[in-house]
């Protein structure tokens, strides 16, 4: 089982006009450029993303999709999933540009509070990796993806399962965050 957000940017439709903002935003969102509020799942490098889960599975025998967020080719893509070395791993492309760190270890099959967070500057990327509030892993990959913004239709995110069909989730997942 898997849940797919579609992250917009979506337009004010026909019915929207007139009404207020918190009674159509089921298939909306707000958008204000001059706050960055342009897509639900982009990545501004200055500003960098966060995403944090609680995440309990019975094994690491096969890989497994925390999330995805992708779009068109040009938009990029990024996705958090675990191997069979019992590793979570942040894959991000944009264009050709793509990194690939382990930020945490699932070495048990409890729950556990993760989180990762990227930001970009002008000396590439800081990825930091947390396990129950606890910093395990801080990267600085001199590879720079200075951001992943929609370009044709918009970046979508499915949660469990990847955007190929393949991977996916093995075991619980509960308050997953993404901002």
């Amino acid at each position: 089982t898997h849940i797919s957000v579609f992250g917009g940017p979506h337009t004010a439709s026909v019915g929207m006009d007139g009404k207020l903002l918190d009674s159509t935003l089921d298939l909306s969102m707000k958008y204000e450029e001059e706050k960055k509020r342009t897509s639900a799942f982009e990545f501004r490098g200055g500003d960098g993303i966060t995403a944090e889960f609680w995440f309990k599975t019975p094994d690491t025998s096969s890989a497994g999709t925390i999330f995805h967020i992708s779009g068109s080719d040009s938009d990029g893509e990024i996705e958090v999933r675990y191997n069979t070395s019992g590793h979570l791993k942040l894959f991000m492309t944009s264009g050709s540009t793509n990194i690939q760190p382990t930020f945490a270890n699932i070495t048990d099959t409890e729950w556990n509070y993760y989180a990762v967070s990227v930001l970009s500057s002008s000396s590439g990327l800081t990825i930091k990796g947390y396990k129950n509030g606890q910093l395990e892993n801080q990267i600085v990959d001199n590879k720079n993806i200075p951001s992943i913004l929609p370009q044709i239709s918009g970046l979508n995110m499915r949660v469990g399962y990847n955007f190929d069909n393949t991977r996916p989730l093995s075991g619980s997942l509960d308050e997953f965050r993404f901002w």
